[in-house]
């Protein structure tokens, strides 16, 4: 039990000693790692079309088919990038099923719709859950998702008029996905899509960087800068003289050892980083300009936009310059007006 113990302790403090050598750029790498939690924010599967019967033969009536199939985000939907890349996630889907018969009899999915008829889904509010799995590259940053898997029965339909019934088999939420990771300032995105066979696809999903933990210790680090090398051991002091022969003379005093030099100076810390914030239209840019220039462009960018509880907005920069760099603020959805943004700036150290 006591030998345990001790093994414990061992692993909790090699632990802190690894912590307390992280370096900047480590933590930085970790941040904006693949690993961690990622939120979907756009998730859309549609086949909406309408079709028309040929119209080369005069006789024949002109019929017109209206078909609208399509899956879109529920309340939520998420997945998790394990440390070893694996991938895992949740979430909910709402479908929507209907098609329109015109002046012509068609089928569509095996199912026959009379002159006139309508499909619509009968006492189902299309909602189901879906499970997430796949696998993430690190090193290449590229995510990997397979085809989400529905779950639950399929969706149940009516055909009016006549009252026929039929089940709907359930279809991806969204297919396999396969793409590089971009950086959006605090932001790590994910987006997707295509079309395939007049099916439209688009995904999007994002991973928000914790800036408050990092900009403590880039703050600790300015302020505490890293310790200054050892002074260097000072001489040895001479020997004493030996006394002179006489009766039982006595030895001489051992000369006196000599002072250690003082300790070099602490080496001084990257230089002081500079902040601020710039308020920015939504779907526009807005200029920073340093009030004291930068040596070189070879610094660094943090933003931090600060959103509202109703709209997620994505800022990014671009033009480094010493004198500064261009702010953008990416419009979403139906987002407009003004978001502040918070900027750091550091110098890169090596």
């Amino acid at each position: 039990m006591r030998k345990q113990f001790l093994m414990v302790l061992l692993l909790v403090s090699v632990s802190k000693i690894n912590f307390a050598q992280e370096t900047l750029a480590d933590k930085v790498r970790h941040a904006f790692s693949l690993v961690g939690h990622w939120e979907i924010i756009k998730m859309n599967v549609i086949r909406a079309s309408n079709v028309s019967n040929p119209n080369i033969v005069p006789e024949a009536a002109l019929g017109k088919v209206s078909i609208l199939v399509q899956s879109e985000l529920g309340n939520y939907g998420s997945f998790d990038v394990a440390p070893g890349g694996s991938i895992t996630g949740s979430g909910e889907v709402l479908y929507t099923y209907q098609v329109s018969a015109g002046s012509t009899a068609f089928s569509f999915n095996n199912i026959t719709f009379p002159v006139g008829a309508s499909a619509l889904m009968n006492g189902d509010n299309g909602i189901r859950k879906f499970s997430i799995s796949g696998s993430a590259d690190l090193v290449k940053r590229v995510v990997k998702l397979n085809a989400f898997k529905p779950e639950g029965d399929g969706l149940k339909m009516i055909i009016r008029p006549g009252g026929s019934t039929f089940t709907s088999v359930l279809w991806p939420p969204m297919t396999n996905i396969e793409t590089d990771i971009i950086v959006t300032g605090a932001s790590l995105l994910l987006r997707a899509s295509g079309v395939l066979s007049g099916i439209k696809v688009s995904f999007e999903a994002v991973k928000y960087v914790d800036l408050a933990s990092l900009f403590t210790a880039i703050e600790d680090l300015v302020k505490n800068g890293t310790n200054g090398a050892n002074g260097t051991n000072g001489n040895n002091g001479n020997n004493g003289n030996n006394g002179n022969n006489g009766n039982n003379g006595t030895n001489g005093t051992n000369g006196n050892n000599g002072n250690n030099s003082n300790n070099g100076a602490n080496n001084q810390g990257p230089q002081a980083l500079i902040a601020g914030s710039v308020t920015v239209e939504i779907g526009s840019s807005a200029n920073v300009v340093f009030r004291i220039p930068q040596a070189n462009a070879n610094y660094a960018i943090g933003l931090a936009p600060m959103n509202g509880p109703n709209a997620q907005t994505v800022a990014t920069f671009s033009g480094k310059t010493p004198l500064g760099f261009k702010i953008h603020a990416a419009k979403s959805g139906t987002a407009s007006g003004t978001i502040k943004v918070d900027w750091v700036v550091t110098p890169y150290t090596n």
